[in-house]
């Protein structure tokens, strides 16, 4: 079974926006399995018809957090910048 991920994964590892990706789906560049991009077929096919070759991949794409942040977190980051301040102040 081919190695898939979704196009904005896909959009991650080759280091460009999830809309480049729609373009190269709608425009045949990639290869897709249902709704997911066929890796090992796409970056061979992208590698053969873009004139740059293969875009550089980036070997561990940064995970993507969603959704909203927890109130926890922002006010524990706020007290942090706010004593490191208040530290650097004696």
């Amino acid at each position: 079974m081919p190695q898939t991920m979704t196009q904005a994964d896909y959009a991650r590892r080759c280091n460009v926006t999830r809309a480049a990706v729609n373009e190269w789906k709608r425009d045949g560049r990639i290869v897709m399995a249902g709704p997911l991009v066929d890796v090992e077929a796409s970056d061979a096919q992208l590698a053969r018809n873009r004139r740059e070759g293969l875009p550089p991949l980036n070997p561990c794409p940064p995970a993507v957090r969603r959704g909203r942040p927890r109130r926890g977190d922002f006010v524990t980051l706020r007290r942090d910048v706010i004593g490191a301040r208040l530290a650097g102040l004696d």
